[in-house]
This record gives structure tokens, C-alpha cells and sequence, in this order.
């Protein structure tokens, strides 16, 4: 005889995944705004330290998922654009901001969720100055 329930483990998959929907759908969805806006605030943040410091770099991406690329040319639109960035800086910029306990990967791209709050953009973009003064 065939059991076609459904295995107590799926249940509980398929009860953390309506939880976690339930979660992003409150408030209108306020977990999304709070994600753009903080964000958009690393992000703006990022180039305007780079300005600061006399470094060029352009900031690119979504909110949620964007990449600051070495570059005094315009942002890059494919791979060879991409390619043509400064790599040793991206990686220096890396490398120095894993010494001051932020986690980025390797080519300087930054990925957001809820969990990102004000206080730790701050952390980051103090992170961030303090690092873009070294390159």
C-alpha cells in the first residue's frame, strides 16, 4: 500500500517557507522598503567615501545586491568593461575590509538582507573610510 502524505519533514519546510512569507508580507511589505533604503544608503555612502578619498570607483547594482568597481571610467555595462577595472584595488579593498570584520566577497560585491540594519551600514561604511584611506 502506497503513503501519499506528506513526509513530516516537508511539513516543516513547507511551514518555514509560508513563515518566512508571512514575515516579508507584513506591513505592506516593510521588510523590502528597509532592505532599499539601507541599501541605497550603503551604496551612496560607498561612492561618496570614494570621493572623498580621491578614488575612482562606481557603484552599481540593486539595493540588495550591488558591486563597487574601480574604475575612472563609466560603470561597466558587460564583462570586458568589468574586466578592465582595477582588480589589485578591488582585492586591497577586500582584503581590508575582512581585516575590519566585514565580509564581502572577493570582487567587492555586497549582499543585503533584512538582518542589515542602520547600525551595521554604519559599522560598514566606518569600516569602509577607514580601509579607502589606505589604497
Amino acid at each position: 500500500m502506497e503513503n501519499h502524505s506528506i513526509p513530516r519533514r516537508e511539513f516543516l519546510k513547507r511551514a518555514a517557507a509560508l513563515a518566512a512569507l508571512d514575515v516579508l508580507e507584513a506591513n505592506d511589505g516593510a521588510v523590502y522598503r528597509a532592505l532599499e533604503a539601507n541599501g541605497t544608503k550603503l551604496m551612496q555612502g560607498l561612492a561618496s567615501l570614494a570621493r572623498k578619498h580621491g578614488i575612482a570607483a562606481q557603484v552599481q547594482g540593486a539595493p540588495a545586491i550591488f558591486q563597487i568597481h574601480f574604475t575612472d571610467g563609466a560603470g561597466p555595462r558587460n564583462y570586458r568593461d568589468a574586466a578592465a577595472c582595477d582588480r589589485d584595488k578591488a582585492l586591497a579593498f577586500h582584503r581590508g575590509l575582512q581585516e575590519e570584520g566585514i565580509r564581502v566577497n572577493q570582487q567587492a560585491k555586497f549582499f543585503l538582507s533584512a538582518a542589515h540594519d542602520a547600525a551595521i551600514i554604519d559599522e560598514t561604511l566606518a569600516a569602509a573610510d577607514k580601509v579607502m584611506a589606505t589604497l
